[in-house]
């Protein structure tokens, strides 16, 4: 018994040498509906917004912290050129008074989505905000995945979502 224990311990003294990482922590949204890998060094928040099924908070810039939140919507008549073209004509329909910076198309867990880039409209006594919106429609429920952060960490701390997009699986 003892024996097992020190070869145990020796084990996992050589794969943390070795630099092998822990697997990394998945999570779902409150509806079951996607899991997705947690991002290092950021949390899950649990006092959730009424529309909000998932929002992970990470590092505060400038008393502005960067998170990434999934809200859902009912999509019953809505396709992704009729979103395209409502965003195109109206851009506030992401975000009042934002800015679209970029657009373009990608893959959300395999289904086909929208991806836009936007600087949020100027808040009083706020630094500036950019955020990042993926809108992919499933089942007749519009996913918008988005990540926010100060304008001047929005690319350093890009890559937690960037985890969070490309670990996304649908579990429903």
């Amino acid at each position: 018994m003892t024996r097992a224990i020190v070869l145990a311990c020796a084990l996992a003294f050589v794969l943390q040498c070795a630099g092998i990482a822990a697997a990394p922590v998945r999570i779902k949204d409150s509806t079951g509906a996607i899991s997705v890998e947690l991002p290092k060094g950021w949390s899950v928040e649990n006092n959730l917004a009424d529309c909000q099924k998932l929002n992970i908070v990470g590092l505060s810039h400038g008393g502005l912290y960067s998170n990434i939140s999934l809200v859902t919507r009912n999509a019953e008549k809505l396709t992704l050129p009729v979103v395209a073209k409502g965003v195109e004509k109206n851009p506030s329909v992401l975000d009042r008074g934002c800015r679209i910076v970029s657009s373009g198309k990608t893959k959300l867990g395999g289904v086909d989505a929208l991806v836009y880039v936007c600087d949020s409209a100027p808040a009083p006594k706020m630094p500036p905000s950019r955020f990042e919106v993926v809108i992919a429609i499933r089942n007749k429920i519009a996913y918008l995945l988005t990540y926010s952060a100060h304008k001047d960490f929005f690319k350093a701390d890009r890559g937690a979502f960037e985890t969070v997009t490309k670990s996304l699986k649908w579990l429903q």
